[in-house]
């Protein structure tokens, strides 16, 4: 990170600097006496003390800070506070929070950033509902959007999906349905799998042959608009992980069943016209069937699934993991 803080203030440069002029003279005593020198960081300059902190981000500042009397007069400097502001948030975003808060010492600022300090719950209101009760669910937040997958319902595995979009007006809970969407009554349908995605074609005319040349999806010769083909849901589970990935996806990895432990995966695309989950296809042998395990994303996409109870294993098996990179979804 760049530093901009320039001088060292002038109140640093009085008692500080005379107990570092002490210890330079003792460790030339020393020195001049063949005795085995030992050089702190104490030795060093305010000038120069003072630039090396600037590099340092809030919660190191503040650790240094209460180390000693010196260090705790060097760190009091607002420009260091600033630095380190910017070195945790960045330029823009420190810009913005001293401008919103010109009330707040920046030293303070940096402490409410970094402990979240000044954050408090609130109750919000929402509409709809996630029916029926559950526990033991997965949820992740992708955007703005709060995703909920399965759960256990009196020892019944779901499979259903709630979305809650919090930009909107009056937020409400919906319920995915994996169905096609009604095209217009002019347009008549045909399926096609692709990628294990069942996607909607328009045909032209006003009939579609289905597979093994029945009309319409599910071999109903229907009427335009009626159209509604199930899509592929993931079992019922519980026990399982979600998380976000890109802003844009959520990735469902394992759990347990009324059938019993999966090591399956699942994608979810938040931003598709039609949101319809998808089974994934992963290359190399996959972990082995757990529940209760846990899992994180690395370098922004790709997904690691780690400690958990599988199979036929103790309670605690290795970091089987599983690596999926966005080029093979």
């Amino acid at each position: 990170s760049r530093c901009t803080a320039g001088p060292p203030p002038p109140a640093t440069a009085a008692a500080p600097q005379q107990n570092a002029h002490q210890q330079q003279r003792k460790a030339n005593a020393k020195a001049a006496s063949g005795e085995e020198v030992e050089v702190g960081i104490e030795c060093l300059s305010d000038e120069l003390l003072h630039k090396i902190v600037c590099h340092l981000d809030p919660v190191s500042a503040l650790s240094m800070k209460s180390t000693n009397k010196h260090f705790r007069e060097i760190i009091g400097d607002s420009r260091v506070w600033r630095n380190a502001m910017e070195n945790y948030v960045g330029e823009e975003c420190t810009a913005h929070l001293s401008h919103s808060y010109p009330d707040v010492s920046m030293d303070e600022l940096a402490k409410q950033v970094v402990t979240l300090k000044g954050l408090k719950w609130t109750h919000k209101k929402v509409g709809g509902k996630v029916a029926p009760s559950r526990c033991n669910f997965s949820s992740c937040a992708v955007g703005s959007k709060i995703v909920i997958f399965g759960g256990d319902h009196c020892q019944q595995a779901l499979n259903d999906t709630h979305v809650l979009d919090l930009t909107r007006h009056n937020p409400r809970w919906k319920k995915l349905e994996a169905l096609r969407p009604r095209l217009p009554p002019q347009v008549a349908l045909e399926t096609a799998e692709m990628d294990g995605l069942l996607l909607a074609a328009a045909a032209e005319g006003g009939q579609g042959h289905g597979p093994n040349g029945q009309n319409g999806p599910h071999g109903h010769s229907g009427e335009a608009g009626e159209a509604a083909m199930d899509l592929p849901l993931p079992p019922g589970r519980f026990g399982h992980t979600i998380r976000a990935l890109d802003g844009r996806y959520v990735v469902l990895f394992g759990g347990c069943g009324n059938s019993g432990l999966y090591n399956d995966t699942w994608l979810l695309d938040m931003k598709a016209p039609v949101l319809a989950w998808r089974r994934v296809e992963v290359e190399g042998d996959r972990p082995v069937a757990r529940v209760w395990h846990a899992a994180c994303v690395v370098e922004g996409s790709k997904l690691v699934g780690i400690v958990s109870r599988s199979k036929g294993a103790p309670p605690l098996v290795p970091p089987s993991s599983t690596s999926i990179s966005f080029q093979k979804f």
